[in-house]
């Protein structure tokens, strides 16, 4: 059958896949359908974990079998292991005709191809394939079908039932044994995990591969733990250091800089790119090069708006300070920290300070911080509190087996309650210059009512934990 663009599909793939052929840009416009949503089954879980051992024990509780279509993210790109270590449990289990579903194959996945060849793996839909699995499937080697969509064809045909993802298999980069995922931290950084979401709100099972588990609560969590079944960890889920690789890599190719070139000019020419407008690149060299070019035509912006070198100076000096004082307090409070804590005087300081603390109060640090916060407040500017006091008593706590987020929870909520009362903090004087008190006044006032707001919170945070 002839498409809206002259192309012939033919009939067997429309009867297989129940497709109608492209019928131009405007044919759905005002097309309605109901979304899915995973089938849900109820277990009691007593063990207060999702935590299991391995990936053989995860597809086991998730009841693998064959013909079922397992969800894979490509977050980590060319460094991806999830799919591999999936892929190779599922084979030694012996379980046939997989569907992939992943928002996108590449090179990384190249050890996957032996299970196209011998019947593993019958079907594959995906954002595009690379490397040895797109030649196995040129060769005709994949016994079903290889479907494409766009990133948002994926999720769409998630989201409709078209296509069901019985088992989700997300690498996160950090969660906690309850399943709280995010895709910073750990030492398989990623970023995000948005192409992943979608699996997370509609695949039947989800199950969160990890190389760094760390302490409830994992907040703010991108998939939240509602949404996951299981929690594995492994040694680790990918390499970072090849998420800018293959497509993602910057490009030195005289055409695809060419291309950059040509869409930078599009965009200074077309009336429809105003101050303030925000899009989206997408990946490619000639994507990444068009942004390297923005910002070298920022900073050349800055000799062609602001001619002169004394007018430039005064333009700069009065934002840089702001973002240089900020930048060198960080930096600054990094060396600081480094320093306490490889030459170990940080442990000294919380073993002497821990020693006048009775052994049964020790558990009860985060309530007594929380307690005491606001008066520190007082004392302490925001840099000192957080860089300074926070790790000390965070040190204290693990003396005593305390959760260091408990600890520094307590620390920031209740802090917070003080913070415009303090005479440390600028924006305190700020305040009471404007509304002309004293701010010893405004302290007598404040004080005790603020103290009793955060003591409040605090009891509000043991209540929910």
């Amino acid at each position: 059958m002839i498409n809206a663009v002259g192309r012939d599909i033919p009939e067997e793939i429309l009867k297989i896949t129940g497709k109608e052929v492209f019928h131009g840009n405007n044919y759905y416009d005002g097309y309605e359908y109901k979304k899915d949503g995973p089938i849900t089954k109820c277990s009691m879980n007593n063990s207060d974990s999702k935590l299991v051992k391995s990936i053989h024990e995860a597809l086991v509780k998730c009841e693998i079998k064959d013909g079922m279509t397992p969800g894979f993210h490509h977050h980590f790109r060319e460094g991806d292991y999830i799919v591999n270590m999936v892929m190779e449990e599922i084979h030694k289990m012996g379980i046939k005709d997989i569907t992939i579903c992943a928002s996108s194959l590449g090179k990384a996945h190249d050890p996957i191809v032996p299970y196209i060849e011998d019947g593993t793996i019958t079907n594959i839909q995906s954002s595009g394939v690379r490397g040895k699995i797109g030649e196995a499937i040129s060769n005709g080697k994949l016994k079903g079908l290889a479907i494409m969509r766009s990133h948002g064809g994926r999720v769409r045909a998630i989201e409709t039932g078209e296509k069901r993802i019985d088992i989700a298999f997300i690498g996160v980069p950090t969660c906690d044994d309850y399943g709280n995922c995010r895709g910073i931290g750990g030492k398989s950084d990623c970023g995000v995990l948005s192409y992943a979401m979608v699996d997370g709100d509609y695949a039947d099972k989800v199950v969160a591969i990890t190389d760094c588990l760390v302490s409830f609560p994992n907040f703010p969590a991108h998939i939240s733990m509602t949404k996951v079944d299981y929690v594995v960890e492994v040694d680790a889920i990918g390499d970072p250091k090849k998420i800018a690789t293959g497509a993602a890599k910057p490009t030195t190719d005289q055409r695809k800089l060419m291309m950059a070139e040509y869409c930078t000019q599009f965009v200074v020419n077309t009336p429809y790119f105003k101050d303030g407008f925000s899009y989206q690149t997408g990946v490619g060299g000639a994507s990444i090069a068009s942004t390297y070019i923005f910002m070298i035509g920022c900073a050349v912006a800055l000799f062609v708006n602001y001619p002169g070198a004394k007018l430039q100076n005064k333009i700069i000096k009065s934002h840089s300070g702001p973002a240089l004082m900020m930048a060198s307090t960080i930096l600054a409070a990094g060396v600081f920290l480094g320093v306490l804590e490889d030459s170990e005087i940080m442990t000294h300081m919380a073993n002497v300070l821990a020693s006048f603390i009775p052994q049964p109060m020790g558990r009860f640090l985060p309530l007594i911080i929380g307690v005491l916060s606001v008066p520190l407040t007082l004392m302490f500017c925001t840099d000192s509190y957080f860089f300074g006091l926070l790790p000390v008593l965070i040190s204290i706590g693990n003396k005593f087996g305390v959760n260091p987020a408990h600890t520094a929870i307590a620390m920031v909520v209740c802090r917070n309650c003080a913070t415009f009362i303090s005479p440390v903090v600028p924006a305190t004087f700020l305040g009471v210059g404007l509304a002309g008190v004293e701010i010893k006044d405004h302290i007598k006032a404040c004080f005790f009512w603020i103290w009793g707001v955060s003591i409040v919170c605090l009891i509000s945070g043991v209540i929910k934990f």
